[in-house]
Formats: structure tokens, C-alpha cells, sequence
């Protein structure tokens, strides 16, 4: 839920009419994310939160991730893993964040892809690569939806040492 349903529009001029629905426009960003990650560690690739106060105003936008692409060149198969809700640490990023910084400055999506590890969250999906692999998966409306106080973190885990990039599109609601 959370999303405006499309607009119907009706257009006509002369002989010539059109009619149909018209989605709401809403801005779309990207992020990319590269790391070498350890074997045996859970390793952070991207965390997603929310600027809730903006230049002195609320914001309620909601940002929904619509796709991501994901290459891995390794040793080992690499799983991939998203978790809702985590507390980030190491890096100093327990607290107050100071690693995050804003995706675009026109919009509310803060990131963070400095952080080393985190705790607690609920993993709400994963995917296994292959050890040299890559995937493009796409996500419907209400998957991975960002809410108030909300945070997304995507972290990927090998038991040999591999590099995993990550590409994220991401909408914001507003």
C-alpha cells in the first residue's frame, strides 16, 4: 500500500481522442556499490533509510527499491542477503550515522556503503550467486518498501574471498 493508483486522463482534439491511464512521475535514483569481501564474513554492501526532516520540512516520501543488478567474480558462490531494520556498526556508524550521506540532493533516500558489519534485523530475503555470475532482478510495487523509520540493508557473505557489485534503482515516492 502507499502508492497513488494511476491517473486516468481523457485528450481530444479535432477528430483526434485519447484515453487511458497515466502513472504518477516519480523520481528515480541509482546507487552502486563494489566491495572485495572476505570469506567467512558477512560483509554490509548498501544500507537505505529515510531523511524524515528535510530543509525544515516532513517528509513522508517512501522510497521502493525497483530493481538491482549484481555481479560476483570469486572462488565460492556468494549469497546475498537483505535484512529490514538492522543496527549498523563499526565505521562509527552506531548512533548517529555519520556515514550516511544523501543519495541525491533532491532527495530524502540517505545511504550508507562505508559500514563493516551490523546487528539485529529481520532478513527478509536472499539469493545465491555463482562464483562468477550475474543477475538482474526486478521487484514488484510492494516489495522493499522504505516506511517511516524504516531501513533496508543488503549485505553479501562467501566462504572465500570474492568482489561483489551491487547497481540499485531506487524510486522515491513523493
Amino acid at each position: 500500500g502507499g502508492f497513488p493508483e494511476p491517473y486516468n486522463f481523457q485528450s481530444g482534439a479535432g477528430a483526434i481522442y485519447t484515453s487511458g491511464k497515466l502513472n504518477s512521475i516519480t523520481p528515480q535514483y541509482s546507487l552502486d556499490s563494489s566491495k572485495i569481501i572476505n570469506g567467512n564474513i558477512e560483509t554490509n554492501l548498501a544500507y537505505l533509510t529515510r531523511l524524515r526532516v528535510k530543509n525544515g520540512v516532513l517528509s513522508d516520501n517512501l522510497q521502493r527499491l525497483v530493481n538491482i543488478s549484481i555481479a560476483t567474480d570469486g572462488n565460492k558462490a556468494v549469497i546475498l542477503r537483505f535484512y529490514k531494520n538492522p543496527t549498523l556498526i563499526g565505521n562509527n556508524t552506531q548512533g548517529d550515522f555519520p556515514n550516511t550521506f544523501l543519495l541525491n540532493p533532491d532527495s530524502t533516500i540517505l545511504v550508507d556503503t562505508f559500514s563493516t558489519s551490523f546487528t539485529g534485523g529481520n532478513q527478509i530475503f536472499s539469493l545465491t550467486l555463482g562464483k562468477v555470475d550475474s543477475q538482474l532482478l526486478t521487484f514488484g510495487q510492494e516489495q522493499f518498501v522504505l516506511n517511516t523509520n524504516e531501513t533496508l540493508l543488503i549485505t553479501a557473505f562467501s566462504t572465500q574471498t570474492s568482489e561483489v557489485s551491487i547497481s540499485l534503482s531506487i524510486v522515491e515516492v513523493v
